[in-house]
């Protein structure tokens, strides 16, 4: 049998497209009877039992429209595609004998979904349509796509077929939830077949088609640490010190002392073995600076003028709680409190031996991954996700504005992912002078894989 994700639960943009289990609730007035494969569906998404449109308050339902309240809802049936994995890789074949394999490529996902629609009438049916075909388009350039992978059902006792105790409906869901981001409609919504009345009510079969731009299905986020606060004293899971005179861009602390900035790599090519000198090491290209921005590490005074004392947390992240076998991208949160943030910095370390945290255990040359923020303001809170490889600071006042980002010695910065279940170190470092008492930080993992 071909394996299907679950069809019966789909949110598209934050709105609830199918629901086969409130669908079939408020057709059974209308004397529709529709088999529920999903009991638990309700429960899961901590909602009430269904009964009827008005009394549940549909999606779909509009004042205005009476009609509205006829339409009963969509009753899933199949999401083809999800179980497709979509990485492709060219091949090249050689002059001579055999071949050579391409890169791999993740093409864009893409689903294809059929439901049953269910209504009173054919008025109420044709509103439903038109409320679907309007959900659809309202994603503008790609909303996201939630779905279930399995069924939430309870786990029996293989012998007496009786329910586990303890199971829990709410978070089971969580558990089987994935997510497709910036997905569109470029199908749909269709009629495939007639209209059948059955009963007192009417009945559709609808397709649509939908393709995403962010390769993969994601779990939901998990949390793996959290810092309550960017200052005071260092307790197992988080290792707090103040660092005097801390130079991002050139020396480092290693415990005892200072260290010059970390030492570019001599590749074996660079010295000729047949000569007696060596030949001159390549010139570091200097990274172009924003000369209107004052925070820009590029435009700071050399020398020693840009050492500031800095506030630095080091977190132990185990992304085996997540997954040891799925590629994992960090989502982290941050809020600054009182007091805008500044030189905010962000460092990714290995840690393959699980060592204790303390402030010589990280080494800033062997950083997996680095990224810098320069200002963020007072009240506001910073969203670096990883799934969809974007930046975001939300203001107070509501607005959502781009933070300029940084990478090594201001190279652009990139986003890491991590392929393997090693522990890990995350270092936050701040000015000192900056931290608020209500500043805190979240790092969550989130797990892609690419067929569910």
């Amino acid at each position: 049998m071909t394996r299907m994700v679950f069809p019966g639960w789909l949110v598209f943009a934050g709105t609830e497209l199918v629901n086969t289990t409130r669908a079939a609730a408020g057709a059974r007035a209308s004397g529709i009877l529709v088999r529920d494969p999903c009991p638990a569906l309700a429960a899961s998404l901590a909602d009430p039992p269904y009964s009827d449109p008005v009394t549940d308050q549909a999606p779909w339902l509009d004042t205005a429209i009476p009609a509205s309240t006829g339409f009963y809802g969509l009753v899933g049936v199949k999401i083809d595609g999800a179980g497709t994995a979509r990485t492709t890789r060219s091949w090249t074949e050689l002059l001579g004998d055999g071949g050579v394999p391409g890169a791999v490529r993740r093409a864009s996902p893409e689903i294809a979904v059929t439901v049953l629609a269910l209504a009173a009438d054919e008025e109420a049916l044709s509103f439903g349509l038109g409320w679907l075909a309007a959900e659809l388009h309202s994603g503008g350039e790609g909303g996201t796509v939630c779905v279930y992978a399995a069924a939430p059902t309870p786990r029996t006792d293989r012998c007496t077929g009786i329910p586990a105790v303890g199971w829990n409906p709410y978070a089971a869901g969580d558990a089987l939830v994935r997510h497709l981001y910036e997905a569109v409609a470029i199908e749909g919504p269709q009629p495939a077949g007639a209209v059948a009345r059955c009963a007192d009510g009417v009945m559709q079969t609808w397709t649509w088609t939908m393709r995403a731009g962010v390769t993969g299905w994601w779990h939901a986020p998990k949390l793996v640490a959290r810092n309550d606060t960017l200052l005071g004293p260092s307790d197992p899971l988080v290792w707090r010190d103040i660092l005097p005179g801390f130079d991002p861009w050139g020396s480092y602390p290693d415990g005892t002392g200072w260290r010059d900035r970390c030492p570019r790599p001599v590749h074996v090519l660079d010295e000729d073995p047949y000569r007696a000198a060596s030949l001159p090491a390549p010139v570091r290209t200097v990274p172009p600076t924003d000369a209107g921005n004052p925070n820009d590490p590029a435009n700071w005074p050399q020398p020693g003028g840009h050492r500031y004392t800095a506030a630095r947390s080091l977190l132990a992240l185990d992304p085996g709680i997540v997954s040891d076998r799925l590629d994992l991208v960090p989502v982290i949160s941050l809020g600054t409190g009182a007091l805008s943030l500044r030189r905010l910095l962000i460092r990714w370390y290995d840690n393959p031996r699980d060592l204790s945290l303390r402030g010589d255990v990280v080494d800033p040359c062997l950083a997996l991954e680095e990224v810098s923020i320069p200002w963020l303001p007072r009240g506001s809170e910073l969203l670096l996700d990883g799934r969809i490889r974007r930046a975001a600071v939300s203001c107070p006042g509501g607005d959502e504005l781009r933070p300029r980002r940084y990478g090594p010695l201001g190279r652009p910065a990139g986003w890491p992912e991590f392929s393997c279940g090693t522990p890990l170190i995350v270092e936050v470092s701040v000015d000192a002078a900056s931290v608020a008492e209500d500043a805190w930080v979240e790092i969550h993992f989130a797990a892609r894989q690419e067929a569910i």
